[in-house]
C-alpha cells in the first residue's frame, strides 16, 4: 500500500548548513576638482597669520558633503577617518565649531600622540601629494563603506571615491563626490 512504500522511502539528508558569504563589490567614481580658489583662500589664510592646510579644508568638505547628502542613513552623522602617518584620525561632527580644533587634533595625529586607529568610522579620507599620478583603485579599509583618495597637485586635485556597492548606493556616492567637489571649489561656503 502507499502507506507502505511512502515508510519505506528514505528522506534524503539535509543538505548541510554552510554560512552565505555576501561579497562586496567595490565601486569607484573619479573626478577633477580644481583648487585654485582653495589655494587662495590658503594663503589668505596665511597672510592673516592663521595657518590652514589642504588636509583642513578637505576634511571640513567631506564632513559638509555628507551632512548633505540624503540618502547616506548609514552614514549620517558617522565618523570620518582622516588616515596620516603614523596614525588615523577620526572625526565626529565635522561641520560644527571651527577650523582650529580639526587642525589641531591632525597635528596632534600626525606628531604620533593620538591614534585612532581602533575607532570605527564609515569613511576614510587619504590625501597624497604626488601630483603627476592619478588614482585608478584604491581598496577599502577594513570596516569602511567608502573611502576618497586625493591626489594634490598646485591647481588640481584628482579624486577617487571608493565605495561598497552593497551598502552604499552608487546615486549617493556620485552626489557626495560632487559636493566634495563644489565644496573645495568654492571654499567659502566651508567657513559659513
Amino acid at each position: 500500500v502507499a502507506a507502505d512504500v511512502e515508510a519505506f522511502v528514505r528522506t534524503p539528508p539535509a543538505a548541510p548548513d554552510v554560512p552565505v558569504q555576501t561579497v562586496s563589490l567595490v565601486s569607484a567614481l573619479a573626478a577633477t576638482i580644481a583648487l585654485r580658489s582653495v589655494r587662495s583662500t590658503l594663503e589668505g589664510f596665511a597672510g592673516s597669520g592663521t595657518a590652514f592646510d589642504l588636509e583642513d579644508l578637505v576634511l571640513r568638505a567631506v564632513g559638509c558633503a555628507l551632512d548633505d547628502v540624503p540618502g547616506v542613513t548609514e552614514l549620517e552623522g558617522a565618523p570620518i577617518a582622516l588616515e596620516v602617518r603614523p596614525a588615523q584620525l577620526v572625526f565626529d561632527h565635522i561641520r560644527r565649531g571651527s577650523l582650529a580644533p580639526l587642525r589641531a587634533r591632525r597635528l596632534a595625529a600626525i606628531a604620533g600622540k593620538y591614534d585612532g586607529s581602533n575607532q570605527p568610522a564609515a569613511l576614510s579620507v587619504r590625501l597624497l601629494s604626488e601630483a603627476a599620478i592619478r588614482p585608478v583603485g584604491m581598496p577599502l579599509l577594513p570596516g569602511r563603506s567608502l573611502r576618497l583618495v586625493l591626489v594634490a597637485g598646485p591647481d588640481a586635485a584628482e579624486a577617487l571615491l571608493s565605495f561598497d556597492a552593497g551598502r552604499v548606493d552608487e546615486d549617493v556616492a556620485a552626489a557626495l563626490l560632487t559636493r566634495v567637489k563644489m565644496y573645495l571649489e568654492a571654499p567659502l561656503l566651508l567657513l559659513a
